[in-house]
């Protein structure tokens, strides 16, 4: 028993992902190895991404039927066609985005303690007046007033960055940048989640000129435009979490992984 985020209610909790399955069953259907590995713990092989049981059940049904429509008529094929055109105003688009980026931050402001430790009381004050605003229009299905919430959706595969791998990782992380490096200048702060061939803004206060052709309820397409300086940050700081993970990997496991890809290879 415990209460659903979503609803509310004290009840039976089903075990949640924070960043959507599908996601990570891309990676390990498309692994030689057929699994995965956590850049925390680099030597333990793993089945499954982060999950908690977070929601209760009917709420978990809510937030599935939207990943199955986003799945169905936005990321299975775009996976098959990256230069395929993306129609992206979409009120379930939007919602499944929201869902998305609600969840990461409600996992992190609950979770991630060593986080709060860098924002001010009204930088925090703000945070969970955000999460329970999307909260509630999540919960209520209010498109109009989601529609209204910034974000982007950025095909990964016209992005260049050294050692970039756009479909092999899976996570989300949370950003403030403030004017002059002050607090609570408010200046721009955005949940920031990673899939597959795909990168997720939602923009929790402030605003940004660029990257304008991302926007969603736009036409988006591959290597339409810049990323921002801020994107950049954060693709970098993920990506050198990543191969640092890679470093970490004992000789053993090394042996233990191309031993596994050979008997794939094999059959």
């Amino acid at each position: 028993m415990g209460h659903c985020r979503l609803c509310m209610n004290e009840t039976d909790l089903s075990m949640s992902h924070i960043v959507p399955k599908m996601f990570y069953d891309y990676i390990k259907s498309n692994s030689l190895t057929g699994g995965m590995r956590m850049t925390i713990t680099p030597n333990r092989r793993v089945e499954d991404g982060l999950k908690l049981r977070f929601l209760c059940k009917e709420c978990e049904k809510t937030f599935n039927e939207f990943e199955t429509y986003f799945a169905n008529k936005f990321y299975y094929p775009f996976t098959n066609d990256s230069h395929a055109v993306i129609e992206s105003d979409d009120d379930k688009l939007r919602y499944f985005i929201l869902s998305m980026a609600w969840r990461c931050l409600q996992y992190d402001f609950e979770f991630d303690k060593e986080m709060l430790e860098d924002f001010t009381d009204n930088e925090i004050i703000i945070l969970r007046n955000t999460l329970n605003q999307w909260r509630i229009w999540l919960l209520n299905k209010d498109f109009n007033s989601i529609k209204e919430v910034t974000s982007y959706m950025i095909p990964t595969l016209g992005i260049s960055m050294p050692s970039y791998t756009s479909d092999r990782m899976a996570g989300h992380d949370f950003k403030i940048w403030d004017v002059g490096g002050k607090k609570e200048t408010f200046d721009y702060a955005v949940v920031y989640v990673r899939v597959p061939f795909f990168i997720f803004l939602t923009v929790v206060w402030g605003s940004r000129k660029t990257m304008g052709k991302y926007r969603v309820g736009r036409k988006i397409r591959s290597g339409a435009g810049d990323i921002s300086k801020e994107l950049r940050f954060i693709i970098e700081a993920h990506q050198k979490n990543f191969l640092v993970s890679k470093e970490k990997i004992s000789e053993k496991q090394i042996q233990s992984i191309m031993e596994k890809v050979a008997r794939r290879i094999i059959g």
